[in-house]
């Protein structure tokens, strides 16, 4: 939503009849608890971004010229803080892990939160609110029947998926009541590092956790974190947070020779990562999870090849998803490769065929087991 132009355009007379009219404004001590600055209060509003509800600029306008020495701002008021943060104080919440939700290169956590029913104008300007300068002004108040919640957002690297982005867009909102109020001006991949941000929100009396979130989406996925009590409201990848096994292979090196012409095939495989996503953004479903193996080749004289498949308990065979495919050349020194196995899977075994030009030189199995504690 477009910034919300400021409201110092009133002329005097204006703001002189707004200070006649409305003259028995509640006390601003009785309404400021907790909004004294935290560390780093002097933050830039450098990167800010205000969205207001409705009726924009006018009605903020008209808001702020009838309250006399208290600004009341309009329903649905909105801010996003980008600079590394921003200058009003919040309590602290206790980390778990189902106050959190993650996407490929980055985890989304809210720190802290408040619940205020003012805000002094000198913070309220510095947090990036367009309030009229006025030596009468005490206190700016959210529209009646609501109040200021303030929530401090971690954005930094996941814990349970990969590090690195997917080239996708990622989108991230702030929703209240199913309905778009604010949003970042850019989003988790495009900010240089892991930044975070301080969202204000004017919420209506007796707000629930699963009314006012922050939405983050990709490539379909969408998952809700609320910004009331930090917790997870709603994920279409909840199989990402479920505890994951560790993955094991047996200690292994095959080694064959081929003559005419003569080569030399040898390596070993190496356990990779388990996950819910794949480096290239392949999903796991819900009931299943993506492995990785890494196989190790040593280069030879000839054409040499191996492929790779994982032998399941049951006896099936799962070959490598994603672009590196099932061969493994001998002279790009191996690769890793990616399955999708049940999410249950306690062991398995990784099946190596080496060849030469077409001509089978013999066959490894590895033993892959998969620990839970």
């Amino acid at each position: 939503m477009a910034n919300a132009s400021s409201p110092a355009a009133l002329s005097p007379a204006a703001l002189s009849f707004s200070a006649r009219c409305i003259a028995a404004s509640s006390t601003a001590a009785s309404r400021t608890a907790g909004t004294t600055p935290g560390a780093g209060g002097t933050s830039s509003r450098i990167g800010r971004r205000a969205a207001f509800g409705i009726g924009g600029a006018g009605a903020l306008a008209l808001l702020l010229a009838g309250c006399g020495s208290a600004a009341r701002l309009p329903s649905g008021t909105a801010l996003v803080s980008e600079a590394g943060g921003g200058p009003l104080s919040t309590t602290l919440l206790a980390p778990q892990e189902d106050r959190l939700i993650e996407l490929p290169g980055v985890q989304y956590r809210v720190r802290g939160m408040s619940l205020v029913e003012s805000l002094p104008p000198d913070l309220a300007r510095e947090a990036g609110l367009d309030i009229p300068v006025d030596d009468e002004l005490e206190e700016v108040l959210p529209a009646r029947g609501e109040r200021f919640l303030v929530a401090d957002l971690d954005r930094r690297p996941p814990s349970h998926l990969p590090h690195e982005a997917l080239p996708e867009t990622y989108i991230e909102r702030v929703l209240l009541d199913d309905v778009e109020v604010a949003r970042p001006a850019h989003s988790a991949p495009e900010v240089e590092g892991f930044r975070s941000l301080q969202i204000l929100v004017s919420v209506p009396e007796g707000i629930t956790p699963e009314r006012i979130v922050l939405e983050t989406s990709l490539e379909g996925i969408t998952q809700r974190l609320s910004l009331l009590d930090g917790s997870r409201v709603s994920s279409d990848i909840e199989q990402v947070y479920a505890p994951r096994p560790s993955l094991e292979v047996a200690a292994n090196w095959w080694q064959r020779t081929s003559e005419d012409p003569w080569t030399l095939l040898a390596g070993f495989v190496v356990a990779g990562d388990v996950t819910a996503v794949t480096p290239e953004g392949l999903w796991a479903t819900p009931e299943t999870l993506m492995v990785s193996l890494h196989v190790c080749t040593y280069p030879g004289s000839g054409p040499g090849v191996s492929t790779l498949a994982l032998l399941l308990p049951d006896g099936s065979a799962t070959t490598p998803r994603g672009p590196h495919g099932q061969a493994f050349e001998v002279a790009d020194g191996g690769g890793t490769a990616w399955f999708e196995v049940p999410a249950d899977i306690a062991s398995a075994t990784a099946r190596i065929e080496l060849g030469v030009d077409g001509t089978a030189l013999g066959t490894e199995e590895i033993a892959v087991s998969f620990t839970r504690e």
